[in-house]
């Protein structure tokens, strides 16, 4: 029908007027059409609560052994891990060629690998998605300093080794939520595992002020993250763009248990040694749950007391974006936190 009929300039009106209806209303422009994306990571959600609130498991000692089996069983056991899949990928934190606490510690992987093995997990898995250059031997050489691929042999597990700079490995996702994001690339290693356990450390990291739940999420592939960084070092309203980024990443793929390996801490700078930056050792924590979000909470509170250099404060914009993307909350009044000795 004629009625019916747009011309070229009409349609490029509509088009434009769209255009501008969608920068009005300040929502994220993604690159490709919204059908060839698919959604987040279908997680498990939080498995580990209490009265109806989220449980958050700290445990003080020195055996890690010890330290792993007591905060699990707290959460329930492993037979809480094991309610939909026998299957896990552990996900670590190999920022850098250098020791814990700028990376996480292999023997606390050896040992919840073991423990796994124990209460009958089927596959076992250890991810690193890799965020230095893939070109030439510097990959290698990172995990070969620290131990990686001897390590995982005497675990009797396989490494899943993923590249940001492999386009074809991630699957790119988008919700209308996130007020930043374009899109997140997501590699396929991740995005299928049934259960994903976060292993990270507790730092000090600039740009993002600390590292602990969240920020382990900080693997997506695209300019979107390069962009997070860049639009950092900017100041000001760069600075809350790229702490929004964070809580989207980890909106993107909420691993289902988290465990943050906290009986040293880097403190002053990060995410690596160098720069004025400092371990604190003795602190002697591991803590763990299914709320990032509590989890990160608690962590900023352990870190404003070892270093004098950070405040609460600068990680509240990203725990409250965060919280409203339904992640979990920053309130600890409405956690159930057990805290343990070993």
């Amino acid at each position: 029908m004629k009625d019916r009929d747009i011309s070229r300039r009409g349609f490029l009106a509509q088009l434009f007027s769209g255009v501008f209806a969608l920068r009005a209303t300040k929502l994220p422009l993604p690159i490709r059409p919204l059908t060839q994306y698919l959604s987040p990571r279908k997680s498990q959600g939080n498995l580990f609560t209490r009265n109806k609130k989220p449980l958050l498991i700290v445990v003080k000692g020195n055996d890690m052994s010890l330290m792993l089996a007591k905060g699990i069983q707290a959460l329930g056991g492993a037979e809480v891990l094991k309610q939909k899949s026998t299957s896990v990928i552990i996900k670590p934190n190999f920022v850098a060629p250098q020791p814990f606490p700028v990376t996480s510690d292999l023997k606390m992987i050896a040992s919840l690998v073991e423990f796994l093995c124990k209460e009958e997990m089927s596959q076992i898995s250890l991810c690193e998605i890799s965020t230095i250059s893939q070109r030439g031997t510097e990959l290698n050489n990172k995990f070969e300093t620290l131990g990686v691929f001897e390590a995982v042999n005497e675990m009797g597990i396989p490494l899943l080794l993923g590249k940001l700079d492999e386009k074809d490995d991630h699957i790119f996702t988008f919700d209308q939520r996130w007020q930043r994001g374009k899109e997140i690339g997501i590699h396929k290693f991740i995005y299928h595992s049934p259960f994903i356990i976060s292993t990270s450390v507790l730092k000090r990291h600039l740009p993002g002020w600390m590292s602990a739940a969240l920020k382990n999420n900080f693997i997506a592939y695209g300019p979107h993250r390069w962009e997070a960084h860049q639009r950092f070092r900017e100041g000001g309203e760069g600075i809350r763009y790229f702490d929004h980024t964070i809580a989207e990443f980890a909106d993107a793929i909420r691993p289902e248990l988290t465990i943050i390996d906290a009986r040293s801490i880097l403190t002053k700078r990060g995410p690596t040694l160098g720069y004025g930056a400092e371990v604190r050792d003795g602190v002697n924590l591991l803590i763990l749950g299914g709320d990032m979000v509590a989890i990160d909470s608690y962590c900023g509170r352990i870190m404003e007391q070892y270093d004098d250099t950070f405040e609460f404060r600068m990680i509240e914009p990203c725990l409250s974006y965060a919280e409203s993307l339904g992640l979990g909350t920053a309130d600890l009044s409405k956690v159930e936190i057990i805290e343990l000795e070993t």
